[in-house]
């Protein structure tokens, strides 16, 4: 087999199809729904982990930090995307902002 590695992602914007609560029954995948959402799709995938979350509301952040840190154990939260960017060294960027502001942002 292949040198297989973990690709880093990182998520900027928590709402909407940002992040979302884990499956309740904790399955998901094959046969089941899909996720509609960045950080839910990002947790099918084998070889990738999210290493960094970003929004400027706290209270999203803070939820999405309880709600994915047990499926993503090294997940860290921002305000900046600057500094998430810095810090975590991502493979992979979900922009997940509102449209006006993706630009900006990459």
């Amino acid at each position: 087999m292949a040198d297989e590695r973990t690709y880093r992602a990182c998520v900027v914007g928590l709402s909407g199809i940002g992040a979302g609560s884990p499956p309740v029954d904790g399955d998901h995948g094959m046969g089941h729904e899909m996720p509609n959402r960045h950080v839910p799709a990002y947790a099918l995938l084998p070889f990738t982990e999210v290493v960094g979350v970003c929004d400027l509301k706290e209270v999203l952040l803070q939820d999405t930090l309880r709600d994915w840190s047990g499926t993503f154990p090294d997940l860290r939260g921002f305000t900046d995307y600057r500094e998430m960017l810095e810090t975590c060294k991502p493979d992979i960027l979900s922009v997940v902002t509102s449209d006006h502001r993706h630009a900006d942002i990459v």
